[in-house]
């Protein structure tokens, strides 16, 4: 039993987190944006020419860096087609914002109980499996 608990606890990186949203999105081709630091760039494109994420100044994805629920729910958010939330909140840790409030309004990553977002924290992988779960089925209209 602890093996497989242990299997979903560590947070996922940045790198991880674009290949598995690029396979769900069938692997799509994008142009070639020079990244940095990236060996194969393929999701970090389609992710960048798609607007999910921002390409920086200095052409650096960081791919190993552990990815915070703050990027996380950017992301799926605009993965998503940045749809307005249906409730705006005031976080207690974070700035209002579109992406947590929709993040939180259709459990995809939801804030928490005692009303912060923990922007900061990194996603554990089973958080993330959840999440994509969750965007896949409402990309489906479930």
């Amino acid at each position: 039993f602890r093996a497989r608990v242990a299997s979903v606890t560590p947070t996922v990186t940045r790198g991880e987190f674009a290949t598995w949203l690029w396979h769900m999105a069938g692997r799509p081709t994008a142009p070639s944006a020079g990244w940095a630091d990236v060996g194969d760039p393929r999701a970090v494109d389609w992710l960048a020419a798609a607007g999910i994420i921002t390409r920086p100044t200095d052409g650096r994805y960081h791919p190993d860096r552990p990815l915070t629920r703050a990027r996380a729910a950017r992301a799926l958010w605009r993965a998503a087609g940045s749809p307005a939330p249906t409730t705006n909140r005031d976080w207690a840790d974070a700035p209002p914002t579109d992406a947590f409030d929709w993040a939180t309004d259709t459990s995809v990553l939801p804030g928490r109980a005692d009303g912060t977002y923990q922007p900061t924290r990194a996603v554990t992988r089973l958080a993330l499996a959840k999440a994509l779960y969750r965007l896949h089925l409402l990309s489906a209209g479930g």
